[in-house]
Parts: structure tokens; C-alpha cells; sequence
């Protein structure tokens, strides 16, 4: 007896709709997807590495885990329920998950919220309100950080914060006076909105010009090291921005832990838009050989950090959103009709 699949085209298709909206390192969207049967295969696309600044290929399978938990939820929006098999394939080096539907399963009321976050959620690099996070929110933001074996720290502890912008800022004198990671970074803005991937160029903000923020934000543009921003006598000086910085790390630090690390990322940040907050992944301290040990060690933590966020309320219209490439440029191969389905 033959069994229908439990996914219909059109199905599908939402599934991977909202899974290419998973954030990615510069929104190289480095993911291909597969259906067999009811099980979505998740696939690292090498070819969108970057190879100066992710050399592992860490920063890659992170994006791709994020696609996984987006393509988790999405799922559950159907009303189906799912289970992500994250081990590793010896077969298939580029595997990442598999995501099976495995049969009915009414959707939560705080799925649905996470799901309307996914068409709101961007990264933000735009200048923050001061004002502080709530408590509860803090918590919330924590407990969505354990999906999936990760975790999250909130560090709020003033020596705490001190030496983690400490890290930031020397990862950011390093990386600003590197040319080779420049040229990586430059190929990935765009200036139109062909091809649909990469970052807008009116997202990225001034190298710190006019703005407060105590933590060193990334600099898209190599500038010599000794150039400060222009400032004018009697200007007001900038609002002081202190964002929540949270600290999101695993217990170990395999491919596997890269990946899962990127699942409880997509559900932090999309837990924090549904709070109206906007978050700012930072890497930059992960990608210079010594500082992500030197942040281990400075802040005690227990496991390896994975990724640095900066949360907090919107000071204005926020950045721009990035694009997204078409699901037909991801999915591999294409699924044939099926018989009885919709098309």
C-alpha cells in the first residue's frame, strides 16, 4: 500500500520560503535543500564559504543550522509535527540535518509568534535606544537559547561587559587593517538589489561615526588605523548606547555544534523580534586566531562561544532589509509533481 507523503508541493514551498529567511554570515545564504520522501535534507553550498574570514567553515554551517530551525518552525505552522537528526553524515561531508515530518500536531500559540517574527526579523547595525531590556525579556531571550544543546549568557555584570568589548575592539583594530578579509568582505555588498543575496550597502552603517556604542561595530570600509570620525565644536555629543550583550556558546565545538549553535541563534533572534527588540550578530571577535580562546578565558565561560549578539530596542526606522535568493535556486534536486497534489 502506498503512502501519501505527508508534504504537498505548495507545502513545501512554504517550508523553504521561510527557511532561505534564516540569517547568514553577510547573507551569503549558503544552504541547498533536498526532499526525499517527508525528509528535508540540509546541505552546505561550499561554494558560498568564506574562505578568509571562515576558514572551518563554522560561520557557514551556523547559517545553515539557522535554516534548519526556520524550516522546523515552518513546519509546525502547518500543524505537523518534525524531528531534526543532526548527525553527521561520513557519507556526505556537506550534510548538516535532516528535518522528517513525522505526522499531525496542532501549533503553539508561541510558534505562531516566532513564525510572524520571520518576515519581521533583520539585522540590525542601526543605533539603539537607551533603553534596557526588561528582566523577563532577558529570560525569555536565555531559555531560547538552549534549543537544540547550546546556551546563552546575558552578560550584565560590569567587568564582565568591560572585557568582552574589550576582545571586540582588539578583533576589530586586527580585522580593519586586514586587506585580504576587506576584499571578502566588499564582494558581498551590493549596491542594487541583483543578485538577492549579500548585504545592502544602506545597512551598513559609518564605522562608528556620531554613534555612542560601547561595543566596536564592524567596519565594511578598510580605514587607516590612525583616522578618527570628523566631529564638529558644539555638536551634541552621541547617545550613549549600552546594549544587552548575550554570548550564545556550546558545550563542545564540532561541525554538529556549529550547526545546532545556529538553530538556537535563529530561535534567540527570532524570540527577540516578537519582544520588538533588534539584534546585531557580531563575529568579528570569533575570527581572529587568540581572541575567541582569550574571550573564553576572560569571561570563565564554560563552553566555546559561537557567537556574539547586540540587542536592544530601536532607536529609529531600523536597517534595511537584505534580499533573498528564489527557493528554486536551493532546492536540489528539483521534486517532481506529485499525483494528487497541489501544484
Amino acid at each position: 500500500m502506498t503512502v501519501a507523503p505527508l508534504l504537498t508541493r505548495d507545502q513545501l514551498d512554504q517550508v523553504l520560503r521561510t527557511a532561505v529567511r534564516a540569517p547568514s554570515v553577510h547573507n551569503t545564504q549558503p544552504w541547498l535543500f533536498e526532499l526525499r520522501g517527508d525528509a528535508l535534507h540540509v546541505r552546505v553550498d561550499p561554494d558560498r564559504q568564506l574562505p578568509v574570514e571562515d576558514p572551518l567553515g563554522r560561520e557557514l554551517r551556523l547559517s545553515c543550522g539557522a535554516a534548519v530551525d526556520h524550516a522546523r518552525l515552518s513546519v509546525r505552522g502547518l500543524g505537523l509535527a518534525c524531528e531534526v537528526d543532526w548527525t553527521p553524515s561520513s557519507e556526505d561531508p556537506d550534510h548538516v540535518a535532516t528535518v522528517t515530518v513525522t505526522g499531525p500536531l496542532s501549533t503553539t500559540d508561541e510558534e505562531r509568534q516566532l513564525l510572524d517574527a520571520v518576515l519581521l526579523r533583520r539585522t540590525d547595525r542601526s543605533a539603539y535606544a537607551p533603553t534596557t531590556v526588561p528582566a523577563d525579556v532577558v529570560d525569555a531571550l536565555v531559555a531560547a537559547g538552549r534549543h537544540d544543546g547550546a546556551h546563552v549568557t546575558a552578560e550584565q555584570d560590569h567587568d564582565r561587559v568591560l572585557a568582552l568589548e574589550g576582545v571586540v575592539a582588539r578583533a576589530d583594530t586586527s580585522l580593519r587593517r586586514d586587506e585580504e578579509v576587506h576584499r571578502e568582505m566588499a564582494a558581498w555588498v551590493r549596491t542594487s538589489s541583483r543578485p538577492a543575496d549579500g548585504l545592502p550597502a544602506g545597512a551598513l552603517p559609518d564605522h562608528g561615526a556620531g554613534r555612542g556604542s560601547s561595543l566596536a561595530l564592524r567596519d565594511f570600509e578598510p580605514v587607516p588605523p590612525a583616522a578618527t570620525a570628523p566631529t564638529t565644536a558644539g555638536d551634541d555629543p552621541p547617545v550613549a548606547e549600552h546594549p544587552l550583550l548575550l554570548v550564545l556558546s556550546t558545550d563542545t565545538d564540532s561541525p554538529e555544534d556549529w550547526a545546532r549553535a545556529g538553530a538556537a541563534l535563529s530561535r534567540v533572534l527570532l524570540t527577540a523580534t516578537a519582544a520588538g527588540l533588534v539584534v546585531n550578530p557580531q563575529t568579528s571577535a570569533l575570527e581572529v586566531t587568540g581572541l575567541r580562546w582569550q574571550l573564553v578565558e576572560e569571561l570563565a565561560l564554560s563552553g566555546r562561544p559561537q557567537m556574539l549578539l547586540r540587542v536592544g530596542y530601536p532607536q529609529g526606522p531600523g536597517s534595511p532589509p537584505s534580499g533573498r535568493r528564489p527557493v528554486g535556486e536551493v532546492l536540489r534536486p528539483p521534486v517532481p509533481e506529485r499525483a494528487g497534489s497541489p501544484a
